[in-house]
């Protein structure tokens, strides 16, 4: 029997993550939404369904909940599981280390193209050396009442072969240069469903799935995967046929009607978005190292203006003044929003 603690409570920490524990297995979950801790303590127990209803139902009973204010054992945990978004990592690498003297197993079930190095170093700083074992997402799950979830009928773990074995989360697949592979998803997973969901904001869709099935639309997201699929082969050095089905599967999940994955879960956090290694800039130099255009990645980058202009912070424009890209190309992304806005 293991006793595993989930740091993140949210729809990845509760909806995903446990679906690759034994049903043995001890949960403890921690979060600071007082309020979910509180439901899921009232409740006792929840319920993961799966789109398409093809696949039994998954009931989550044996767990406990904790604020990160409360105290509770934390001795004989045999791992800890993070789910929190990076840019809170730096707050639970500080609660890890004051609440743990001996520190267990981490695995980390994040997005980032290096979350593990980006915790072990918090870790090094408190002089720690941490074990620790990086795991891919490409599951989508959604909270549908309370504390219950509705998850994509997928069973594909990926983790970093090279931080050794492990037989917590099962079943996994080790990968063997996991920081390839990780930039390879965000750049094409990612960088589709941002493609799909932007254009679809534009348009007034709800959902990712409506958006991904619009003519206009999906005729566009695969010409830009015609052109991501071409740098993206020849960047990685992986079989351009090979590419092309790893982006196709990225499209079949994005237009399933089945998974209800709405379009402003894929447009938040736009500042983050165009970050210099993230799913628009990086790919955009790639490109242009190949001599490659895409129009479509203009029209959805000028979308994402747009979508922070209306709905976030209205900073996004300068952030992207101060992006390295050809400035010609900066020049056209910012007339292309121009002429979005006015439209709107």
């Amino acid at each position: 029997m293991r006793k595993v603690l989930i740091i993140g409570a949210g729809q990845t920490g509760r909806g995903f993550i446990p679906q690759y524990l034994d049903s043995k297995s001890l949960i403890t979950f921690v979060d600071k939404d007082r309020e979910l801790v509180t439901q899921l303590n009232e409740l006792g127990t929840y319920t993961i369904d799966y789109y398409g209803e093809k696949r039994a139902s998954k009931i989550i009973s044996s767990y406990k909940a904790y604020s990160m204010e409360a105290e509770f054992d934390v001795d004989d945990f045999d791992c800890i599981a993070i789910s929190v978004g990076e840019s809170n990592l730096p707050e639970v690498v500080d609660w890890i280390v004051r609440h743990f003297k001996d520190i267990p197993l981490l695995a980390t079930f994040e997005n980032g193209t290096d979350t593990g190095g980006f915790l072990r170093n918090l870790f090094e700083v408190h002089g720690i050396t941490a074990n620790i074992i990086p795991f891919a997402i490409f599951c989508t799950t959604n909270t549908v009442s309370l504390c219950d979830i509705m998850s994509e009928d997928i069973t594909y773990l990926p983790y970093d072969a090279r931080t050794g074995t492990q037989d917590i989360f099962m079943p996994s697949i080790p990968i063997a240069d996991f920081a390839q592979f990780m930039e390879r998803k965000i750049f094409t997973y990612n960088g589709l469903s941002a493609i799909i969901a932007y254009l679809g904001y534009l348009k007034g869709y709800t959902y990712l799935h409506e958006a991904a099935n619009d003519p206009t639309i999906n005729h566009k997201a695969h010409q830009y995967l015609d052109t991501l699929n071409q740098a993206l082969a020849f960047y990685f050095k992986v079989p351009l046929e090979e590419q092309h089905e790893f982006a196709m599967n990225a499209f079949r999940k994005f237009s399933n009607t089945e998974i209800a994955d709405t379009i402003e879960r894929n447009t938040r956090d736009v500042i983050r978005k165009l970050g210099p290694t993230e799913r628009f800039i990086k790919p955009l130099n790639i490109m242009i190292d190949r001599n490659l255009h895409s129009n479509v990645l203009i029209e959805t980058i000028a979308a994402a203006l747009v979508y922070d202009s209306d709905i976030e912070t209205d900073n996004a424009v300068h952030y992207l003044q101060t992006t390295s890209i050809d400035p010609e190309i900066k020049d056209e992304i910012l007339d292309v929003y121009r002429r979005q806005k006015i439209a709107r």
